[in-house]
């Protein structure tokens, strides 16, 4: 619920409505970071929540040995995202560093990819949609990635770049610091030059990348999660017995 930015399912009464209905009737229901089960709280109290986080394939998001110094991030071009996912002031960092390659990588939802163009300097590149190989070929040569979110329900693209051992810039709003922990450089939301002031030390500081992948790999791998919710069902069952 983000009504600054109209998101969310219950800045919508109708939707709002029906979300509760569903929360209140499910046997389970499965968050995908403790900052959503604390949104989902303030709204209502379902039976039974466990926190089950997001997986990342980390055989498959991996570092590569030939970094390029670029700052990456990926979401789909929308006007809601503009705000959502920081994506404005992300183009608006690349115009302080013009120097500094800036690639936004996402499909073209709507005509706000022409606002965008025309706010953007020379050093941005907007690929729109790429095929997964061409996402993962830049995950892995990425330095920084960054996430400049308002609001993110868990943030599956950070934590793939974060396996890629990307040097994390992100806002510490919504469920971004679960994710990034101590691996991330943050900066207000908003704040084009703090963001790049944080891209200019994360350059420098490239053992964070370590850091990234080396979390992602402790508490948010495929097999972390096919455990957890084996568990978590399983113990469902149990108690339904």
């Amino acid at each position: 619920y983000v009504p600054e930015i109209n998101y969310g399912v219950f800045t919508c009464w109708w939707r709002a409505i029906m979300a509760i209905f569903v929360y209140k009737n499910a046997d389970l229901v499965l968050p995908v970071s403790k900052n959503t089960k604390r949104e989902l709280f303030g709204r209502v109290k379902p039976k039974k929540v466990h926190v089950v986080y997001n997986g990342i394939d980390t055989e498959k998001f991996i570092p590569s040995n030939d970094k390029e110094k670029y700052v990456l991030t990926v979401g789909a071009v929308s006007w809601s995202n503009l705000k959502r996912k920081g994506l404005e002031t992300f183009v608006k960092t690349a115009k302080i560093l013009p120097k500094t390659r800036f690639i936004l990588v996402g499909r073209h939802a709507d005509n706000s990819i022409n606002y965008l163009k025309r706010i953007a300097s020379k050093n941005v590149e907007f690929t729109g949609y790429v095929p997964f190989e061409r996402l993962l070929e830049l995950y892995r040569h990425a330095m920084v990635y960054a996430q400049l979110s308002r609001h993110e329900g868990f943030g599956v693209a950070l934590a793939e770049a974060m396996a890629c051992g990307c040097v994390p810039v992100v806002t510490k709003m919504a469920a971004i610091p679960e994710v990034a922990g101590e691996c991330g450089i943050y900066v207000p939301y908003g704040d084009a030059k703090a963001t790049a002031k944080a891209i200019q030390e994360a350059f420098k500081r490239r053992e964070l990348g370590k850091c990234a992948r080396d979390r992602v790999c402790k508490m948010f791998s495929l097999e972390k999660r096919e455990e957890k919710l084996i568990e978590t069902l399983n113990n469902l069952v149990k108690s339904e017995e």
